[in-house]
C-alpha cells in the first residue's frame, strides 16, 4: 500500500512539473535566452563562471550578445554539480 502511495505521489509531482513548464513555455512567461549578467544575477557570478570553465553550460552568439540558455541552466543549477569545490582548507 505504501509503495503504491509513493508512486502515485511521484506521478503527479511530475504532472504538475511538466504542466508547469508547459505553461511556462507556451505563455512565454519567461525568455529562452539570458544573457550573461542576467544568469549572473539569478545563479550568481561564481556558479556561472564555475559551470561554463567545466562546460556545463556554453554560450551562444545570437547577433552581437551572448546568450545562455535558460532552459540548461536550470537543469545545471538542480544538479548536483558540486563534485568541483574545494574544501576551504584546500583552497590556496
Amino acid at each position: 500500500m505504501r509503495n503504491t502511495i509513493t508512486k502515485l505521489s511521484n506521478l503527479f509531482k511530475e504532472a504538475v512539473l511538466q504542466g508547469v513548464e508547459n505553461v511556462i513555455s507556451e505563455e512565454q512567461l519567461f525568455a529562452n535566452m539570458l544573457s550573461k549578467n542576467e544568469a549572473y544575477k539569478v545563479y550568481g557570478r561564481s556558479n556561472v563562471d564555475r559551470w561554463l570553465k567545466e562546460k556545463l553550460i556554453s554560450i551562444s552568439t545570437i547577433g552581437k550578445r551572448g546568450m545562455i540558455d535558460r532552459h540548461k541552466l536550470e537543469q545545471v543549477a538542480a544538479c548536483s554539480n558540486r563534485f568541483s569545490y574545494l574544501m576551504t582548507c584546500e583552497r590556496k
